[in-house]
């Protein structure tokens, strides 16, 4: 039964209920939003009960409410995408005009976005916001090809007041690992999972009982042995690549998020440290001018 497309399985309205019809409409109206509410949120936002749902999404041959969502998102990913099969790691034609080009990474941007979303934890992502809270101090090991979104979320943490450092260099790494004490916060980004240096720092904390927080790609790799916990971006990229363009965006709405539970829990004392830092560039900048 879950062959069939969701769309085509509610065409029947003879089949459900009026309290399902309902559940329908509200699908059909608003598709984006659906996919991305909790059990809890469409109960409410429907006044239907939990248990109703529940048996629509089953009524429709999936196990639970979240099961639904996930392909749900997937079918949405695929009408945005116009049914076009694109390849993940070189989705350009020699032959692609301007506009091809830009369709085209519009449809894997949105795709490595939904597909991360689809299959992610915000649990897990609010524990990691939590740990890094508490220490105040964060490392962030990661690999070359996730350096430059790693150091962006260096630069937020600290904005915010927090001690943060992105180590990528192999050298570098297992020092690192080697001092690393256990008032900061590990945090390895690995899209791949496969780095043996990454897997060697991650044991050596392991060893030394520090906590190991991954976000790494959906292929499991040998980094996952020693992780305590994994985030995962939805989105499969395989290698050999032209770049990260689909799973790039995915890694850094996970980052987006983290950053974003991590600012809300001192909110005002955050808002007041941004508007700070934003007052003493202006100020640089117009003292610039002036000279």
């Amino acid at each position: 039964m879950n062959d069939m497309r969701i769309e085509t399985k509610l065409r029947d309205r003879e089949l459900f209920t009026p309290k399902e019809s309902k559940i329908i409409s509200y699908i059909n109206e608003h598709t984006g939003l659906a996919i991305n509410m909790s059990l809890d949120e469409l109960s409410d936002q429907l006044n239907i009960s939990k248990s109703t749902i529940i048996r629509f999404c089953k009524k429709l041959g999936f196990a639970g409410h979240k099961e639904f969502c996930v392909q749900l998102a997937k079918e949405l990913n695929a009408f945005m995408a116009n049914e076009t099969e694109l390849d993940p790691s070189f989705p350009f034609a020699k032959d692609d005009n301007n506009r091809i080009i830009a369709e085209k990474l519009l449809s894997l941007k949105i795709k490595g976005l939904n597909d991360t979303y689809a299959e992610l934890n915000l649990e897990t992502v609010h524990t990691l916001a939590k740990a890094i809270r508490e220490s105040r101090n964060v490392t962030i090991y990661t690999t070359d090809e996730n350096r430059f979104v790693s150091l962006e979320l260096e630069s937020r943490l600290e904005n915010i007041g927090y001690n943060a450092n992105v180590i990528y260099l192999p050298n570098s790494i297992l020092k690192r690992a080697n001092s690393h004490n256990a008032r900061t916060a590990a945090l390895f980004i690995s899209y791949q999972t496969r780095s043996q240096v990454l897997a060697q720092a991650a044991r050596i904390l392991s060893e030394k009982k520090i906590p190991v927080y991954l976000i790494a790609g959906p292929a499991r790799g040998l980094l996952e042995k020693y992780a305590d916990s994994t985030i995962r971006v939805g989105y499969y990229e395989p290698s050999p690549k032209m770049a990260p363009l689909a799973s790039g965006t995915g890694l850094a709405f996970i980052l987006d998020l983290l950053y974003g539970y991590l600012f809300e829990m001192d909110h005002d004392q955050n808002t007041m440290l941004v508007k700070m830092e934003n007052e003493m560039l202006k100020s640089g900048s117009e003292g610039n001018e002036e000279r």
